[in-house]
C-alpha cells in the first residue's frame, strides 16, 4: 500500500515517471528514494496519511461546462463589455461575500451567451473561495471556454470588516502571457 501511494506521488507531484523503492527512516517516517535518468531524487515522507493527502486529486473549483458560446458574428475586431453586479459566493470564514464583476472581451470566433454566464456565476453562491482563488478560476474558465484575442476581469468586492478589495486580470499582460500592446488602461479608472 505505502509503495503504491509513493508512485502515485512521484507520478503526480513530480509530473515524471519515476522508478521508486522505499526505505524505513525513523519510526513511522520514509525516505521514498526515486531515480530518474542519470540522477537520484530523495523525497521524505513521514506517513502514510501524508502521502495520502499529498496524492488527492487537485479541487475542481467550477463548472466550466455551464458556459455557453455563440459564433462571433463580425470577424472584425470589436469590444464587449459585461457588468455583472450581484455576484455571491461564501468566504473564507462562511460568510457570505458581494462582488462586481467587470468583464472586457475583445472575441475571437465565439462570444458569451449572457444566461449561462449568470447560471456560470450563480454557482459559487454556495462554495467556500477566497478573493484571489475566484479571480483567477473565473479567468481561466472564461479563457478556456471562449478563447478570446483579449479579457479583462475587475472584480470589485463589498466592503468586509470596513475593507473593500478589487482584484484585476488582464490577458493582455506579460506575466499572463500576453504582449502588453493595449494601453487602454493607463491612467483610466476600472469602472464603467
Amino acid at each position: 500500500m505505502l509503495r503504491e501511494l509513493a508512485r502515485n506521488f512521484a507520478r503526480n507531484q513530480l509530473r515524471m515517471e519515476y522508478w521508486c523503492e522505499i526505505q524505513p527512516f525513523q519510526g513511522e517516517d520514509a525516505i521514498l528514494k526515486c531515480s530518474h535518468l542519470k540522477g537520484r531524487l530523495f523525497v521524505f515522507l513521514k506517513t502514510e496519511k501524508e502521502i495520502r493527502m499529498d496524492t488527492k486529486p487537485e479541487r475542481k473549483w467550477s463548472d466550466a461546462s455551464l458556459l455557453k458560446t455563440i459564433p462571433n458574428p463580425s470577424k472584425q475586431g470589436y469590444e464587449i463589455k459585461i457588468k455583472s453586479p450581484e455576484v455571491t459566493f461564501l468566504g473564507v470564514k462562511n460568510q457570505p461575500d458581494f462582488a462586481t464583476i467587470y468583464l472586457t472581451l475583445f472575441p475571437a470566433d465565439t462570444v458569451i451567451e449572457l444566461r449561462s454566464l449568470k447560471f456560470y456565476f450563480q454557482q459559487f453562491r454556495n462554495i467556500v473561495i477566497s478573493y484571489e482563488r475566484f479571480i483567477n478560476v473565473v479567468y481561466e474558465d472564461l479563457i478556456s471556454v471562449y478563447k478570446p484575442n483579449r479579457l479583462r476581469i475587475v472584480i470589485t468586492f463589498s466592503p468586509r470588516g470596513g475593507i473593500s478589495s478589487s482584484l484585476i486580470i488582464d490577458s493582455d499582460w506579460k506575466i499572463r502571457g500576453g504582449e502588453e500592446k493595449f494601453k487602454d488602461w493607463v491612467g483610466r479608472k476600472d469602472e464603467w
